[in-house]
């Protein structure tokens, strides 16, 4: 086995301005308060905000992230500005094809994060 079969992230990553961990339920309310802060931003591109009505929907989202991550179906992270240690957004591997060796890399980040390039880092 090779390549994606055998692949594992490790569960945080660093660059001086940004820092990446994994997704658990702990970070639900930030995630949920960052999301409804932006909702209509967001909202234009992702169809599934409008399905998080409270903290509790998060969390949910949140337990599923662990556990696709735990099955390596998918390697969601958190992404938070280093300085401040402030929630900016999502990034992860998704749709793993383990055949092929690839995946689709997908991220979000709120709007106040934007135009720094910190997504790109």
């Amino acid at each position: 086995m090779s390549g994606l079969q055998t692949m594992t992230l490790a569960d945080s990553l660093r660059t001086p301005r940004v820092s990446l961990r994994a997704m658990g339920p702990a970070l639900a309310s930030a995630f949920f308060h960052l999301i409804d802060g932006d909702r209509s931003h967001l909202g234009a591109t992702m169809a599934w905000v409008e399905t998080l009505e409270c903290v509790a929907d998060q969390e949910e989202r949140l337990r599923k992230a662990e556990e696709v991550r735990a099955t390596g179906d998918a390697y969601p992270f958190a992404m938070f500005e280093a300085e401040r240690d402030a929630l900016m957004g999502a990034v992860g591997v998704h749709h793993i094809d383990r055949e092929r060796r690839c995946g689709e890399l997908g991220y979000w980040i709120a709007t106040e994060f934007e135009g720094l390039g910190l997504a790109s880092e």
